[in-house]
Order: structure tokens, then sequence, then C-alpha cells
């Protein structure tokens, strides 16, 4: 049996361009993911990490979708995707700076 390549294998890694721990892991659909666990302190990235293996097999195993509310959406939504938005926008729910 041919052994698998070291991207991919489930675990946490260092990319040379970032201070943060970075983790891989198969999810519900059987698709890896790479993504940033947003630390630099390896014992939360590793629990960060079991969290996300652990939703995943749940949802694969017994069909259970994780419970994401509405503010933790937003979070996600804020910092993933909102910086990749056209210069010079301006989301709605993001104050603007004081006058200064």
């Amino acid at each position: 049996m041919p052994r698998k390549r070291k991207q991919d294998q489930d675990g946490l890694y260092r990319r040379p361009d970032s201070p943060k721990w970075w983790a891989t892991y198969t999810d519900a659909n059987g698709k890896r993911v790479r993504c940033s666990t947003g630390t630099a302190e390896r014992q939360e990235a590793d629990a960060l990490l079991a969290k996300w293996k652990l939703e995943a097999h749940r949802e694969r195993q017994w069909d259970e979708a994780p419970p994401h509310g509405f503010d933790e959406l937003m979070v996600v939504y804020l910092t993933r995707l909102w910086p990749f938005s056209r210069p010079g926008t301006r989301h709605p729910f993001v104050p603007k700076a004081a006058p200064g």
C-alpha cells in the first residue's frame, strides 16, 4: 500500500509565512480542509483541530450538523470574507472610525 504524502496527512503544521499553526483534516464530505487555527499556541491549535475532526466525524457518522449560532457565523464572515471585498466599500455593520 502506498504511503500518504506528507501534505495529505491530518495534523498541524506551520507555514513559513505565518506565525500561526495551520491545520489539515478531512471534512464530513471527504474533502481536504487546510486552514489557519488563528493561534500561535500549539496546545490551543491541537484542541481546535480535535474539535473540527470530532464535528466532521459526527456529521459523517450520524448526520449531526455542528451547531452554529448567528454570532459565530458573523465572526467567520467578518474575519474571513470581508477583508477580500472591494477597496473603498464598508460593511453596514462595521462602525465608522471616530473622527480624530
